[in-house]
């Protein structure tokens, strides 16, 4: 069975601003979350959807960008 993970990454969190760009032992908040869904059990594909573009930049695993 395949699952998809959808990430909202948004520029500025209402909460806390700029979350997904915090850095959390020496790594982004973001690519931490991408991380832990890679190495669970399953097959995942994973989508972010997001409004700002340095996320491209900074995520260093393979997923798939929606506009």
């Amino acid at each position: 069975m395949k699952i998809a993970a959808f990430i909202p990454a948004r520029k500025n969190s209402k909460r806390i601003p700029k979350k997904n760009l915090i850095e959390f032992n020496e790594d982004f908040l973001i690519n931490k979350v991408i991380r832990n869904l890679k190495n669970s059990n399953h097959s995942i594909e994973i989508y972010i959807s997001t409004d700002d573009d340095c996320f491209k930049n900074i995520i260093n695993e393979q997923v798939t960008f929606l506009d």
